[in-house]
């Protein structure tokens, strides 16, 4: 299974763990602003299609400290994300971890994704941040 996109490649916030722990970081009226004309095309079944689910989901990304992307663009791939903090404390980048339902199943997802917080906190503390 291919687990790259071509370069250039977007795939919408919403439907992306590095997507959403930038999302994560802002404030509801910066949220508001930003999705205004977003039209949450479903691309799978686990796919979130609305703005008020999309916001209760981005709560729990602040509270967990990490986002996944579970099947929400293309069946069978997972991706899991920790947002990385300048000196001042701002979300300026993520860093993620990707792998088919093989490679990142239910039972390994508190694992890996702890495993993906600690590197980004790594990171964050290079750049500063306390």
């Amino acid at each position: 299974m291919r687990l790259y996109k071509q370069i250039g490649y977007r795939t919408p916030a919403y439907c992306s763990s590095l997507g959403k722990c930038l999302l994560s970081s802002l404030s509801e009226m910066e949220l508001e602003e930003i999705m205004a004309n977003c039209t949450f095309e479903r691309f799978t079944a686990n796919t979130i299609c609305d703005i008020n689910s999309f916001k209760k989901h981005l709560r729990n990304i602040r509270i967990q400290k990490w986002a996944m992307d579970n099947q929400e663009q293309t069946i069978g791939q997972r991706c899991i994300a920790a947002p990385i903090y300048d000196y001042r404390g701002d979300v300026i980048a993520a860093v993620s971890g990707s792998g088919n339902l093989e490679q990142l199943p239910d039972e390994k997802i508190n694992v890996i994704a702890d495993y993906i917080v600690n590197i980004a906190i790594e990171i964050s503390k290079r750049l500063g941040y306390k």
